[in-house]
């Protein structure tokens, strides 16, 4: 007879190594409020956000969750693995970058300065950091402990949303990656060693539109050319938005 060899930790002990250890919710929050504490400025964190919400044209009308995803591609032992991460980043996920934007986006002295500059972000909206998974479409969200239990509900629907449209584009991209014939056979290829190019990034990509979503929702591109807001009407003479849109895109290919 096999038996199974296990422990058991009293509560006590576990709440002591927590105490000893500063791994309680209060220290946690504590942890983050350190890091704030670090790096930019006040004003140069009002200026990055500001920056990032002018240029995707979203400075009022904001829904109740603002979603900032950065993107890292997955797969088991590829030494290209990082090649297909943000270059951006140097080779990295952009995860902590969305991270830091959402601390940034949900103090409440930095909604303060951005009402100073004609932005006025409604207090009960929550920036949420995300990472999409491009080798599955997956998308994960973090953060999410500063949402209350009603938001949460209100969260989860939104989340089911975001797995709808993870399927339909695995689907779409399977007819065109080699050795997949449905979106099931993305999830294979990143497990599979002899596969050293699990997904194609900006393979094929051929440039980039700029404009309102609406005016595009329903043209086919095939994953041809970069999607990107712009609302030209909040854009000065000399167009500075739509020049930093293109000079990056333009950068990345």
């Amino acid at each position: 007879m096999i038996k199974m060899l296990c422990t058991s930790v009293s509560k006590n002990m576990l709440e002591k190594l927590k105490n000893a250890y500063h791994v309680t919710p209060e220290d946690y929050l504590l942890q983050k409020e350190k890091l704030t504490m670090v790096g930019f400025t006040l004003d140069e964190q009002a200026m990055y956000i500001e920056n990032l919400l002018n240029m995707i044209g979203l400075v009022k009308d904001f829904p109740k969750f603002v979603i900032i995803s950065g993107h890292g591609s997955v797969s088991d032992n590829n030494p290209f693995e990082s090649a297909l991460d943000c270059g951006a980043c140097g080779g990295s996920i952009s995860l902590p970058n969305a991270r830091a934007l959402c601390m940034i986006g949900n103090k409440v002295e930095i909604r303060e300065k951005l009402k100073d500059k004609g932005i006025d972000i409604p207090a009960d909206v929550r920036f949420i950091p995300a990472l999409h998974i491009t080798t599955t479409d997956e998308i994960t969200f973090h953060d999410t402990d500063i949402l209350s239990s009603e938001e949460l509900e209100l969260f989860s629907k939104m989340q089911s949303d975001f797995k709808k449209a993870s399927f339909e584009a695995r689907t779409e991209r399977a007819i065109d990656l080699p050795n997949t014939n449905e979106e099931k056979d993305l999830f294979t290829k990143t497990m599979d060693w002899s596969e050293p190019r699990p997904e194609w990034g900006l393979a094929g990509n051929m440039g980039v539109f700029a404009g309102p979503r609406d005016s595009c929702r329903h043209i086919p591109f095939r994953n041809r050319l970069f999607l990107h807001s712009y609302d030209s009407s909040i854009d000065n003479e000399n167009a500075d938005f739509l020049t930093r849109i293109f000079d990056g895109t333009t950068r990345c290919r």
